[in-house]
């Protein structure tokens, strides 16, 4: 029979040196291109979500942001699984800081002189700082 108990400080010090190891992982992923990628939802910026009420092309709504001076803008198109309107989610990162109001109002008055009339379907500012406390609850909620 395999003496398990006897041989526990091996398993255990296997245990500690793979926890090292992904610790480390984690760190260096912040600093290098080495290590475990964050997802866009942890960059910050700004996001909108916006809806027109005739049909836009990506290129020529990504070509208006660009316009409007945010170079960094991402655009992208969602259509429904189930059909319905067509919405466009629009994400412009502009380093460290955030879109503010005005900004954003002055983008989605140029969206909506160029391409008809605008829904504004959503905005998110602190991408990074509601996905970090979403993570805090679901860690004390565990």
């Amino acid at each position: 029979m395999y003496n398990i108990v006897g041989k526990r400080m091996w398993f255990f010090s296997i245990s500690i040196i793979l926890v090292i190891i992904g610790i480390v992982f984690l760190i260096t992923s912040f600093t290098t291109s080495f290590g475990v990628k964050l997802g866009t939802e942890f960059s910050p910026g700004t996001q909108l979500r916006v809806a027109f009420s005739q049909s836009v092309a990506v290129s020529d709504l990504k070509a208006e942001v660009i316009n409007q001076g945010y170079t960094a803008a991402t655009v992208r198109q969602e259509t429904p699984i189930s059909g319905g309107q067509t919405d466009y989610v629009i994400r412009i990162n502009t380093g460290a800081n955030i879109l503010s109001q005005n900004e954003q109002t002055t983008l989605i008055d140029a969206l909506t002189a160029r391409f008809g009339t605008t829904d504004v379907l959503g905005s998110s500012r602190w991408v990074l700082r509601l996905q970090a406390k979403r993570c805090y609850i679901l860690l004390l909620r565990w």
